[in-house]
């Protein structure tokens, strides 16, 4: 089939010619900067128009609007349909932001031919108006021109498949993202795949090399991409399925498919062929056939309706599933590698990236550029560098938009902490400066903060994503009908969706842009109320950042805190999530008395020796495919990850004081190397000094992490120095005992010892 032939085969107009013109045409000439966007706007309020297309001058640059009239077969005769839609079409419509604007230009476009007596009779009937006609020869030329001369060839379906899915990814990024009128996140965050590296042959530890996900993910069978809240996982797969809808397809295209992790274990039981079925047209099958690849991109591992442990089970049994088959996976969670267990081990098809925190000077440079945009006040720069904020704060990107908007609004006293930067975030999104300047009522401020704040809390309890529009209108409709408040619905409604920008519709579907959103208005009800339980619960996942929304509400609340440090638990992993969730908790309770902050610190701590040795004996422990040197440096890394903060120093250093030298123990040495570290981080001075004075007391484990961290850090103090030189000589003449036992630290997998020892 020709070309030629291709294009005037599409006979339906609205089942074939518009969805070629919208998934690949327009879609190739938008992806080329042709023309800015495009709306389809056919259907019972279309105005005449088929599609909207916004363009610019190519002299003045200046936007206008292009109405475009679509038809298929030969136009020659009977113009009435085409007159009245052009009549019709001239009327004023309004962008998404309310704004009115005007259409003067037109394309009317056929899959066949244009009389020129038609086209002189438009043109003479409409001469003030601006109007192209393409007809078949004109669309051919266009999509040669905007989407290669193989257009047609040799993926026809495939090839509509991906422009359709490429504007599904493109809308997905634009609608999900709380960056309103600010322009695109403009960085793309660094992506590392971190190895524990103690070397034995006593070099420097390389840096973590920086990764590229798409290509990694071409190549490997599975990827666990690991971030916390508001580190742009969903993005990164968005951005990830664009660009493989942007590839050139060869032989082998790379069909990518998105779905939540809930989807996955439910409504496809884990079978990737039963995703493939339902999630991918027939004649995109049909067409690849045995060729073809698809890429799974995975979202919400850690927010999926069941318990962490049985995450972890899902997770490695789809693995399996996919071994075999045409299939690969990149999976967006929250740190779930420490929930496997010893018979769940990823091969070597398999790899875990890590999306690292942002720089301060990044976060700087994002917001400047937003305020220079938005013409704010010089005195941005200096709060920013005067306040505690971006010391202590989480360097991810929800940091800088959140405040960038912030500041765009001119707040007053920028937050503390993260929780009170959302709460700002919230109060300006929904309202609460526009009730200042006199532009929204008190009540209708307070109304939807309370509707938000319920549809937040029935989502949560109940474990959805998002919920049906009606239903969402029902919580409008309950708390309205309950007060005699004079509120209409309707217009509470779309202030809610059209004007806060935390929330999103559609497809019929209502939901939060952010996780992160819905959490936060979940723990500050719960707050108010003081109603959230202290328990074990938040030691999971799926309630980590409700509890630490919860703590950074309250600020003050010393019950709260020894709660939690008195929190029992029954086994080393409830342990080990204590260790490693107690800094975000005390990091937001900031205005709690600080001795009771030092007193929860100093005691999460002191479990850490403890708890290290415990993982490293334990045979269920995920962790024993590294050698015991290689478990030391990952530990010690993530402690220093978890309590490097300013806010923590005055208790680190209170604990070194009150701590008795002459009683260490095995598991207290284990805690002050990782003191040491950080301290280290913290470039406190001499970070490390107060260990050389009780190294006899070191087991040979913490002697050679030492020598590994101390000898690459510059101005050593005179006691590092002399460690330094004292600990090379010990290992040029093999003063460890023997080479089998250092060989056994650096090189021999703890799961080996962990069966010896059973």
């Amino acid at each position: 089939m020709t070309k030629q032939e291709y294009i005037q085969s599409l006979k339906k107009e609205v089942e074939q010619f518009h969805p070629f013109l919208r998934d690949r045409l327009f879609a190739a000439m938008q992806k080329e900067a042709a023309i800015d966007s495009y709306d389809y706007t056919h259907g019972n309020n279309e105005q005449g128009a088929d599609f909207i297309v916004m363009t610019r001058n190519s002299v003045t640059k200046r936007e206008y609007a292009v109405a475009v009239i679509v038809k298929s077969g030969s136009i020659t005769n009977s113009l009435d349909v085409i007159e009245r839609q052009i009549s019709q079409s001239t009327t004023d419509r309004k962008n998404q932001n309310g704004e009115e604007f005007s259409v003067r230009s037109f394309w009317v476009i056929t899959n066949n031919t244009i009389s020129k007596n038609a086209r002189d009779y438009i043109n003479k009937k409409f001469d003030n108006l601006n109007i192209e006609f393409w007809d078949y020869q004109e669309v051919v030329r266009l999509s040669d021109l905007y989407m290669g001369d193989d257009w047609l060839e040799p993926h026809h379906s495939t090839n509509t498949f991906l422009q359709t899915k490429r504007q599904y990814f493109v809308d997905m990024m634009s609608r999900n993202s709380l960056a309103q009128n600010l322009g695109e996140f403009s960085l793309r965050q660094t992506v590392v795949e971190r190895k524990a590296e103690y070397n034995s042959n006593q070099q420097k530890n390389d840096p973590p090399k920086k990764v590229n996900v798409l290509e990694c993910a071409k190549r490997r069978k599975m990827i666990l991409l690991e971030g916390g809240f508001g580190s742009g996982k969903t993005r990164m797969l968005h951005q990830i399925g664009l660009d493989l809808c942007d590839q050139k397809n060869d032989e082998h295209p790379l069909i990518p498919i998105y779905l939540t992790y809930q989807d996955l274990c439910t409504k496809y039981r884990l079978d990737a062929d039963e995703v493939v079925l339902n999630e991918i047209e027939k004649s995109v099958q049909d067409e690849l056939q045995d060729d073809g690849q698809y890429l799974f991109l995975i979202d919400g591992v850690d927010e999926a309706n069941f318990p962490d442990r049985e995450k972890a089970e899902k997770l490695f049994k789809f693995y399996q599933k996919i071994e075999s088959k045409n299939v690969n996976a990149v999976l967006a969670t929250r740190n779930i590698t420490p929930l496997f267990q010893k018979e769940e081990r990823l091969k070597s098809d398999c790899r875990v990236l890590e999306i690292r925190p942002l720089s301060t000077t990044e976060i700087i440079r994002y917001i400047l550029n937003v305020c220079k945009r938005e013409n704010l006040s010089n005195r941005v720069f200096s709060d920013l560098s005067s306040n505690d904020l971006l010391k202590d704060i989480a360097k991810i990107p929800i940091t800088a938009i959140l405040l960038a908007q912030i500041l765009k609004n001119d707040v007053k006293d920028l937050p503390s902490t993260l929780p009170e930067l959302f709460q700002k975030f919230v109060e300006l999104s929904l309202g609460r400066w526009d009730v200042e300047k006199g532009l929204l009522a008190q009540k209708q401020y307070e109304a939807l903060d309370a509707i938000a704040t319920d549809i937040a809390i029935y989502m949560f309890d109940n474990s959805l994503t998002q919920i049906g529009e009606d239903e969402a209108k029902g919580f409008f409709v309950k708390y309205v009908n309950e007060r005699n408040t004079g509120l209409v619905v309707e217009l509470l409604y779309r202030h809610l969706v059209d004007n806060s920008g935390i929330v999103t519709v559609y497809d019929g579907c209502f939901s939060f842009k952010h996780r992160a959103i819905l959490e936060f208005l979940y723990a500050r009800r719960k707050a108010l109320e003081k109603t959230l339980p202290i328990n074990k619960q938040m030691l999971t996942l799926n309630w980590q950042n409700v509890y630490y929304f919860y703590y950074g509400c309250l600020k003050d609340c010393p019950d709260e805190i020894k709660a939690f440090k008195d929190l029992e638990c029954s086994n080393t992993f409830e342990k080990m999530m204590k260790l490693f969730f107690a800094p975000n908790f005390l990091l937001a309770a900031y205005n709690t008395p600080y001795n009771v902050i030092s007193e929860t610190l100093s005691s999460a701590i002191n479990e850490s020796g403890h708890i290290y040795l415990e993982m490293k004996k334990d045979a269920d422990c995920p962790f024993l495919r590294f050698s015991e040197m290689n478990f030391l440096w990952f530990f010690q890394m993530l402690m220093r990850n978890l309590y490097s903060y300013n806010f923590f120093r005055d208790a680190i250093e209170k604990y070194l004081v009150d701590l008795d030298s002459n009683k260490i123990t095995e598991p207290d040495a284990y805690t002050l190397f990782f003191i040491s570290m950080i301290r280290v981080t913290l470039k406190i001075d001499k970070p490390t000094d107060f260990l050389f004075d009780m190294q006899n007391k070191l087991p040979a484990q913490i002697k050679l992490g030492l020598f590994h961290e101390v000898k690459s850090e510059k101005d050593l103090s005179e006691k590092a120095a002399t460690y330094i030189k004292k600990m090379t000589n010990k290992l040029k003449r093999d003063g460890f005992a023997d080479k089998r036992f250092l060989n056994n630290l650096y090189k021999e997998p703890l799961t080996i010892k962990a069966k010896k020892k059973v």
